[in-house]
């Protein structure tokens, strides 16, 4: 009979001593891969990055896409942003048309609004431009390495689809995004980024189409 209790009760203490195993791995297992929740993290990387720098220019290119082969070139577009609370503003030419976005004049027309939602990333500092539609939709952030440059890539559930965002996590920048639905597969690049101070030209562009 004792050798039977003695045998139950290291059972018990063996099992005992497993859960605990387990338990202390997965408690280490979290801290060492903590849930990222995305519209914090969004947040504070935007306004991180608009804290390093007053201007970013870039060129966003639109490639549409069908089973990872181009089917044909979308819109280019020439984007310039100056971080300066309400002084803020948004330059951005279709090589048709320019557009300046500022707070007297906030409204991004709806031809483009899709193509530049791609960069709301660098939108979301800009006090008067509303982007809390777009964050509430966003659904996950992880991170994750692409060759040697490590990101985190942000995805949202659109009413259109699915869309992702991939943010350098070195520099905060945005190089990528897209926007899958039942009809098409968009991807969106993000060429010749710059910090350097644009409103020479973007002076002599309005006064030249003035």
């Amino acid at each position: 009979m004792k050798i039977t209790k003695f045998i139950i009760s290291s059972a018990f203490l063996l099992l005992a001593a497993f859960c605990c195993t387990n338990t202390n791995e997965s408690q280490q297992a979290a801290k060492k891969e903590p849930h990222i929740k995305a519209d914090s993290a969004f947040v504070s990387q935007s306004l991180a990055f608009a804290c390093e720098h007053q201007w970013v220019s870039f060129t966003l290119s639109v490639l549409r896409m069908e089973e990872s082969e181009m089917l044909q070139d979308g819109p280019s577009y020439d984007v310039i942003i100056k971080y300066d609370g309400e002084n803020s503003l948004v330059f951005f030419s279709d090589n048709f048309n320019h557009y300046v976005v500022t707070k007297e004049n906030p409204e991004i027309k709806s031809l483009h609004w899709d193509c530049l939602s791609m960069a709301w990333f660098y939108f979301h500092p800009i006090p008067f431009i509303d982007t809390k539609p777009y964050l509430r939709q966003l659904t996950s952030c992880k991170k994750d390495i692409d060759g040697n440059t490590p990101f985190f890539r942000f995805e949202s559930d659109w009413a259109m689809g699915q869309a992702d965002f991939m943010v350098n996590a070195e520099d905060f920048t945005l190089y990528r995004a897209g926007h899958r639905t039942y009809l098409w597969n968009d991807v969106y690049c993000f060429h010749d980024i710059s910090f350097e101070n644009k409103q020479p030209y973007i002076d002599s562009i309005l006064m030249a189409n003035g």
